[in-house]
């Protein structure tokens, strides 16, 4: 077996580890650490993993990459910084899913959100407020002015960091909650778990 010896100082190993194959690790000294490429069979098919994405031998324990195995077995990854959590979900069909508030609230705004599947995996998503006169929140500066010196926060950077969260995590359960904005954030979560449970919608629709 090639192995390839790799000295890593502890900051860099987690950061550059975690990026490449979504192995997560906690220290504060150097360690001694060997990329090991490895045979796959999944389900009799022989499975070659990119050099870069291969498993990393640590003190004698195989450290698998996650998110390289999860293309593999056809799952799709995901992951929760804040609370150290790794998701393991079905691929999805690609596809736009939408969903909607039926009604607008007591302040008039409805929440919706539209979100894009790629290869069986949340590619992107997109999160604003629309009121009655057909003005979205993200555009209404005088608002989003007014909320801001009000709550302290930027609402546009909540609606960003929403969505990242979204594709980041895979999966709406995992979407952290922004402080100052618990509003939006739980319109944001339940939208997205309504989106996805329904399906992809058709272009006719």
């Amino acid at each position: 077996m090639k192995r390839k010896k790799v000295c890593l100082a502890v900051a860099i190993m987690v950061i550059a580890l975690f990026a490449c194959t979504g192995l997560v690790s906690a220290a504060t000294e150097s360690v001694q650490a060997f990329i090991a490429k490895f045979n796959f069979n999944v389900n009799g098919q022989n499975i070659t993993l990119p050099e870069q994405q291969q498993p990393v031998v640590i003190d004698g324990r195989t450290y698998l990459p996650v998110r390289a195995m999860g293309d593999v077995l056809e799952k799709r990854i995901g992951w929760d910084q804040q609370t150290k959590t790794v998701y393991v979900g079905d691929l999805l069909k690609d596809g736009q899913y939408k969903a909607s508030q039926s009604e607008f609230d007591e302040y008039g705004w409805k929440a919706l959100i539209e979100i894009t599947v790629v290869d069986g995996k949340i590619a992107t998503a997109k999160y604003d407020e629309i009121n009655e006169q057909d003005v979205y929140k993200s555009t209404d500066e005088a608002y989003l002015q007014e909320f801001k010196e009000t709550m302290k926060i930027d609402l546009l950077q909540s609606f960003t960091k929403l969505q990242e969260s979204l594709i980041e995590a895979q999966t709406p359960d995992l979407v952290d909650a922004i402080s100052g904005a618990t509003d939006a954030s739980v319109k944001f979560k339940a939208l997205a778990n309504e989106a996805l449970t329904a399906g992809p919608v058709t272009a006719e629709q």
